[in-house]
């Protein structure tokens, strides 16, 4: 899983599955700032 996530954000297109994986580990409690931080995403694309 965290191969898909960091071979996603090297390209900077993120499919279905990542985006899930973001959108279950925000409803799980973790920081919008710490997802952002630790996968390179903005905050911006995370509340989207």
């Amino acid at each position: 899983m965290l191969d898909l996530i960091k071979e996603c954000v090297a390209i900077k297109k993120y499919n279905t599955e990542f985006k899930s994986i973001i959108v279950e580990l925000y409803k799980k409690g973790r920081l919008v700032k710490d997802l952002s931080r630790q996968y390179g995403v903005s905050e911006v694309t995370i509340y989207k």
